[in-house]
C-alpha cells in the first residue's frame, strides 16, 4: 500500500467514525484503524476519547478502549475513569481490564477506587487477588490498604 492509499483509508476511517448513521460494526472496526499515523495522533486520541460517553454504542466503546491502549499514553486513566460513570457493566470490565496491564495505570486505578470514583464493589473477586497479589509490592499494600478498608473490613471483623 502506498503511502497516498493510507492516508485515503485513514481519511475514511475517520469519516466513518464519526458518522452515525453508519452501523456499529463497521464504525468499530473503523475505530481500530485510528491513531496510527504521528502527524494525526493528537487528534484521533481526542476523537476516541469523545466516543467514551453514555449515547455511543458499547462495541464502538470498547473498540474505542482497545485503540486508546494500544496508544498508552500517561494520560489513558484519566480519560478512561471520567467516563465511568455512564459505563455499562461490560465496558467497566474492559476498562478495569486496562487499566491493569501497566503498573503506572493500576496505581491510578486504585487511587481512583480510594477515592470513591471507582467503587470497591465493580473489582470481582480475580481482579481482587490480582491487585493483592500483584508483583510490585507498593500495588500490592496500596490494594491492601484501599480494598481490606471500610465496610468490608468492619463486616469481617464482626465475622471474627
Amino acid at each position: 500500500m502506498t503511502v497516498f492509499e493510507m492516508v485515503k483509508v485513514m481519511t475514511k476511517a475517520r469519516e466513518v467514525v464519526a458518522d452515525d448513521t453508519a452501523s456499529s460494526a463497521l464504525r468499530a472496526e473503523a475505530v481500530g484503524l485510528l491513531a496510527r499515523q504521528p502527524q494525526s495522533l493528537l487528534a484521533d486520541k481526542r476523537r476516541l476519547s469523545d466516543l467514551l460517553t453514555p449515547r455511543v454504542a458499547s462495541e464502538i466503546k470498547l473498540a474505542a478502549v482497545q485503540t486508546l491502549a494500544r496508544v498508552g499514553d500517561d494520560g489513558l486513566p484519566d480519560i478512561l475513569l471520567k467516563g465511568w460513570p455512564g459505563y455499562l457493566p461490560q465496558e467497566r470490565s474492559r476498562v478495569l481490564d486496562t487499566l491493569l496491564q501497566r503498573k503506572e495505570w493500576t496505581r491510578l486505578c486504585l487511587k481512583a477506587i480510594e477515592a470513591g470514583a471507582v467503587s470497591r464493589g465493580d473489582l470481582d473477586a480475580a481482579r481482587r487477588q490480582l491487585l493483592l497479589k500483584h508483583t510490585d509490592p507498593s500495588i500490592r499494600e496500596s490494594a491492601a490498604r484501599i480494598l481490606n478498608s471500610g465496610a468490608r473490613k468492619a463486616r469481617r471483623e464482626q465475622i471474627e
